[in-house]
């Protein structure tokens, strides 16, 4: 599988969004102990590499002094530390790695991975920035870089994402466990038939529950599934990467080129497509906002509530600009312990 820098820094965005993901060293290989995972520097860089095809990788995470050789052997090249800094470049220090998160010039940009053990602010330990504050920069004496860099995630816009929240609410009411017509059609933009079946049989190959938001988001841009044209939109990529700011417009080329349902409901897409953006706009870095409603608020009522819905468009977002969400999966193939060799290595 070729490496993607983009999936690399998503990944790198939503495991440091994630909850329950802390710093160490005893535990730095993914590992996950009364029910948080934890990393240090290097083993981020080291899993978010995995999670973006990376090969040439040994079998247990690599620590900062002896990674740049697998970087470079694999297509990394060093740029000036002290020019332009894009995303997903690595910034590496003898004693310390991590991720730039945005773009930076001078050689100063902010950074995201684990930084260190901190008792009195233990969510900070693995972030965006520094010391629990995303917009915090700094700079490292070494920057490696992947092909041309400038990674974007899967950089949907706000405006591209209130159309798909707009289509989600009338189909599911933005609800991932939404189950209808006796399970023939399912999920957050209704699969059905043979896209349902073909859904469901990648969450099984990737190991993933069909009803988890995240496997249906991800399994939208893995199906990558549009027919025809409309607004000038042939393909779910220019679709997702439409620069558009007319919402109406996306919502409804989603719905005619890829639900393929006839338009009906389509006023009631447009109106919460955009109380989604003007939501999300005002939300989206609520942390309040962390997991994803599915159960009513009323007993009495089958779908979640608007107000529910519009808090998982947020969800949404963060997923498709690359700005949170999963992350922190352990991986069982794994030793659970640093082998002795480079225990000694690292404490050097």
């Amino acid at each position: 599988m070729a490496f993607n820098l983009n999936k690399f820094y998503t990944w790198c965005i939503q495991t440091c969004n994630a909850p329950d993901v802390r710093y160490s060293l005893e535990y730095r290989a993914q590992q996950t102990v009364n029910g948080i995972t934890y990393y240090d520097c290097s083993s981020f860089v080291y899993y978010a590499l995995i999670a973006g095809g990376f090969e040439n990788l040994p079998g247990y995470p690599f620590v900062t002094y002896d990674m740049i050789p697998y970087l470079t052997a694999g297509g990394w090249h060093e740029v000036d530390a002290g020019g332009e800094i894009l995303p997903g470049d690595i910034g590496w220090n003898l004693e310390h790695v991590e991720v730039a998160y945005a773009r930076g010039e001078r050689g100063v940009a902010v950074f995201m991975g684990a930084h260190d053990t901190y008792e009195q602010n233990p969510e900070a330990e693995v972030s965006i920035g520094v010391g629990g504050d995303p917009n915090v920069p700094r700079s490292f004496s070494r920057i490696f870089r992947y092909g041309e860099g400038g990674a974007t995630g899967y950089g949907a816009s706000m405006y591209v994402v209130a159309a798909l929240a707009g289509n989600a609410w009338v189909e599911s009411y933005l609800n991932p466990t939404t189950s209808l017509y006796s399970d023939t059609a399912a999920g957050l933009w209704l699969w059905r038939g043979s896209r349902l079946t073909a859904l469901r049989d990648w969450c099984d190959q990737e190991a993933l529950q069909y009803d988890d938001p995240q496997a249906q988001m991800r399994y939208l841009v893995e199906e990558d599934y549009w027919t025809g044209t409309f607004g000038g939109i042939t393909s779910l990529s220019d679709f997702m990467s439409s620069s558009s700011d007319d919402i109406d417009m996306l919502t409804e080329a989603f719905l005619n080129c890829w639900d393929r349902s006839t338009p009906s409901y389509l006023q009631d897409r447009i109106d919460f497509a955009n109380d989604a953006f003007n939501y999300i706009d005002a939300n989206a870095q609520d942390t309040d906002i962390i997991s994803w409603e599915t159960v009513p608020e009323d007993p009495l009522d089958q779908h979640i509530s608007k107000d529910q819905a519009l808090r998982n468009a947020v969800l949404l977002f963060r997923f498709f600009s690359a700005g949170g969400g999963g992350g922190g999966t352990p991986s069982e193939e794994l030793p659970r312990k640093m082998p002795i060799w480079m225990m000694i290595k690292y404490h050097i």
